[in-house]
This record gives C-alpha cells, sequence and structure tokens, in this order.
C-alpha cells in the first residue's frame, strides 16, 4: 500500500463513517451493553461492518483487528493489519456528546504507519503517517518541550485524578483538567497543545491506541508506558497497561505518581487485565 496515494480515500471513508453516526443520532438510537459491560450502539455495528468491508477490499491481504469484530488470531502473522474503533467514545456519542471520534490505524509489521481520526461533529480530521509528521485538518502538530506539570492540563477526569486514595502521590494541586470520553482523541487533543497529558491506570486495547499513538509520536511526543516503552501491538492479548501520552520531558513527573498508584492497584488485587 501506498500510504499518500491512498489517503484521499480513506478520508472520504471515515468522513462516510462521520456521516453515518451523525445520520444515526437523527432517530432513537438503539444502544446496549455487551457482555464486559462496555457499551454499543447500533451505529457502532453499522460503521464497523462498513469499514471492514470498505478497506479490507481495498487490501485483502491486510489483517483485520477491531472492538466490534469477533477477533481472528490469523492476524498475528499479518505484515499490515488495519486496527479500528468505529465510535471511541461510545458512552458521549449515545447521549448526544460530542467527545467521540472513528478511529483507523494501520500497522506494518506491528508497528503504526498511519493513524487517521474523524471528530464527526466538528468535522476535525487529525492524520499521522510515519516519518511524515502529525496534523489536524491538514496543520503540521508540533509538541512543545515543557519542564513540569505545574499549571499543565490532564485530559481526564479531575475527582479521579484528585483522589487520595488512588495516588498516593498526588499531583499538582496547579494542573488543570479537561474530560474527554474517547481515549484517541484525548491523545488527539494533547497532539494539538489544547492539553498536555493523557494518563490511564485502566487496561486499553490496540483499537484505541493504534492510530492515536501515532498522533502523538509524530507530533514529537511519547506515547507508551510510564517508563518510555512504546507499546507492542498485534500481540495475542491486545491490551495495554497502563498508558501514558505526553512529551518526553514530562515523562519522569508522571512515573514519580504513577507508579506507586500501579503498586497500590497490585496490592488491590486490581491490576489484572
Amino acid at each position: 500500500m501506498t500510504i499518500n496515494g491512498d489517503i484521499d480515500e480513506l478520508t472520504r471513508i471515515i468522513k462516510h463513517c462521520g456521516d453515518m453516526a451523525r445520520n444515526a443520532r437523527t432517530h432513537k438510537l438503539v444502544a446496549w451493553e455487551k457482555a464486559d459491560s462496555t457499551p454499543v450502539t447500533e451505529a457502532d455495528i453499522a460503521i464497523d461492518k462498513y469499514l471492514q468491508e470498505t478497506l479490507m477490499a481495498m487490501k485483502p491481504d491486510y489483517g483485520w483487528l477491531s472492538e466490534e469484530s469477533e477477533d481472528n488470531l490469523n492476524r498475528l502473522n499479518a505484515q499490515h493489519l488495519w486496527v479500528v474503533d468505529p465510535i471511541d467514545g461510545t458512552r458521549a456519542y449515545a447521549r448526544g456528546d460530542d467527545d467521540y471520534c472513528i478511529s483507523i490505524g494501520l500497522l506494518e509489521n506491528n508497528k503504526p504507519i498511519l493513524g487517521m481520526l474523524y471528530v464527526p461533529d466538528h468535522d476535525d480530521l487529525y492524520l499521522a503517517i510515519k516519518g511524515q509528521g502529525s496534523f489536524k485538518n491538514g496543520k503540521t502538530l508540533s509538541m512543545p518541550s515543557l519542564d513540569s506539570l505545574r499549571d499543565k492540563t490532564m485530559i481526564g477526569d479531575g475527582d479521579y485524578f484528585k483522589s487520595a486514595r488512588t495516588w498516593p502521590t498526588p499531583w499538582p494541586d496547579s494542573m488543570n483538567y479537561e474530560q474527554a470520553n474517547s481515549l484517541a482523541l484525548r491523545h488527539a487533543w494533547v497532539a494539538e497543545g489544547k492539553g498536555d497529558v493523557v494518563v490511564t491506570a485502566n487496561p486499553k486495547c490496540d483499537w484505541d491506541l493504534a492510530a492515536a499513538s501515532l498522533i502523538i509520536t509524530e507530533a514529537g511526543g511519547h506515547s507508551g508506558d510510564h517508563q518510555g516503552a512504546d507499546y507492542q501491538f498485534n500481540q495475542e492479548n491486545p491490551r495495554h497497561f497502563p498508558v501514558v501520552a505526553c512529551h518526553q520531558d514530562l515523562l519522569a513527573s508522571v512515573e514519580k505518581r504513577l507508579s506507586p498508584a500501579l503498586a497500590l492497584r497490585k496490592e488491590r488485587r486490581l491490576d489484572k487485565f
């Protein structure tokens, strides 16, 4: 696949998915909970079906992994793998909120080489191509160097990060908080400078991170664990724990707070994933 030659087609495809998501909310949206207690809607399923049919028609020899498709472990042998979340931030989408997106990632030899996020309610398109940069609506994204967490913005729930029970080493009192339901969108906001840090001690999956992580790294940031390691994508278990996105300069400050929290989780037996 020549990535640059297919960007226009992928853009058309992902924006059509946005139309599908918006149109589905013009009538009573059917939603239910999956076996793992996470929500799903009829739009998630319809967009997943459209993406699988369309992307696999482009490259029939590529592998496929999606939150809403049955996992086929033949993907482990695929040189190229589509990694898709038809709607990341389903809770927000089902509520009628705007903090959700459609995520398309492409791996080559288990490494992200393309990441595309589309935010339908704002017509915002985030794109990253390995070695070529990260962009929002065609404008280059570049994360500035940061010297500390003071006065910085965490993209996450302020009540969660202010909990002494969860964080034995507290985050700075001067930190600001901005909420977004979609984890991929949180990454995009950090890449564009709307926020500075994303941290979660809860397991996340390839489809949450494949596209979003490239948008961060191509903007000059780190996306991986709290010790600077990259995610290992396309493993039999597609989960990752913990999740950190920030400028490299902030990693030590994040690790100082996340390591004690992870030790506490282990003590409470909350670290299984």
